[in-house]
């Protein structure tokens, strides 16, 4: 009895036409014929419309625009669900490939460090020794101390 309730209550809210629609998980216990029906009817809507689903096929099927929350942060994809997920891939395996290159030059630049520290003698300023090691290692055109 409360299914029927709650289903009646679901497609009178359909029938008044609100300016924004929220549908938290609409495929939940309808048969295949009414969820073909809902996605029919919610491709016409023509008003803002926020779906909670695990549906991926109802989703593709009846959602335009993605909003994806994740840290505090609300990122607004374009397109199904499908396109949402290879284009949210593709960022992370671009992020994941920029902070792979960060670190490749940290780890440089921290070698680089150590080996001129070796080098330097005492008396040695930063400035002349990381010369030194540029000209050790054939990078600059000078020889160590000339200016």
């Amino acid at each position: 009895m409360a299914d029927v309730i709650a289903s009646d209550i679901q497609a009178r809210a359909l029938f008044i036409e609100p300016d924004v629609l929220l549908l938290d998980e609409p495929t939940n216990h309808l048969d295949l014929h009414a969820v073909l029906w809902l996605e029919e009817y919610l491709q016409g809507w023509g008003k803002s419309l926020v779906v909670v689903s695990h549906a991926r096929s109802f989703l593709n099927s009846v959602c335009t625009d993605m909003l994806h929350f994740y840290d505090g942060t609300i990122t607004r994809y374009k397109g199904d669900y499908d396109t949402f997920e290879t284009t949210r891939s593709d960022q992370l395996k671009q992020q994941g490939r920029a902070s792979e290159r960060v670190e490749a030059q940290r780890a440089h630049m921290q070698a680089r460090r150590r080996a001129c520290a070796a080098l330097r003698a005492p008396h040695m300023h930063v400035r002349e020794c990381s010369s030194v090691c540029a000209c050790r290692a054939g990078l600059c055109r000078q020889e160590p101390g000339q200016r």
